[in-house]
């Protein structure tokens, strides 16, 4: 059976016109995590939700946050809000920022300084602000915070989404906006 979180999720998710065939229904438990703290939101004011990300680092110096947008608009508009109030807040981290114009080897570079096997000068990224560019290939170890804004394309995106949270079995929020 599944779990109460696990279903009203997927409520939500045909509620906005995700088709789910049984497959999916059937394998539903399969990622269901219990250390995965699950909100979701009905907002349009995204630079609000930000505060999570500044909140996030500011408690966990270390951990990972990854922001998820459905377009590159959207996440050029965020950015530089993101890196002002990051900075406003004393928070020194740098923000990852991964879209689809970026050739492959731009992407790769900034996800190899994000998960931290390269270094430039002080550059400290700890938090991914991304489209479906960065959806999959990113094995983050300590990922405490998923901000996704807008409902996925498909409840795969939204699956790969979510699971950058928590992976390691640490204790983690995805909060869907």
């Amino acid at each position: 059976t599944m779990s109460k979180l696990t279903l009203a999720t997927f409520s939500s998710l045909t509620s906005v016109g995700f088709s789910l065939d049984k497959r999916v229904w059937a394998d539903a438990e399969a990622f269901a995590q219990t250390n995965i703290s699950m909100h979701h939101h009905v907002s349009s004011e995204y630079t609000k939700h930000l505060d999570y990300v500044i909140q996030h680092c500011r408690d966990h110096p270390s951990g990972g946050a990854f922001v998820f947008v459905n377009v590159k608009s959207l996440s050029h508009r965020l950015l530089p809000l993101l890196e002002n109030k990051l900075a406003e807040n004393g928070v020194s981290v740098d923000v990852v920022h991964v879209h689809g114009s970026l050739t492959k080897d731009e992407k790769l570079n900034l996800i190899k300084l994000l998960m931290g096997t390269i270094r430039v000068g002080d550059f400290n990224p700890n938090v991914l602000l991304a489209t479906s560019a960065a959806d999959i290939g990113i094995d983050h170890q300590d990922v405490g915070l998923v901000l996704i804004f807008e409902w996925p394309e498909d409840i795969a995106t939204y699956v790969q989404r979510r699971g950058r949270a928590g992976c390691r079995g640490q204790v983690a929020v995805v909060i869907l906006v």
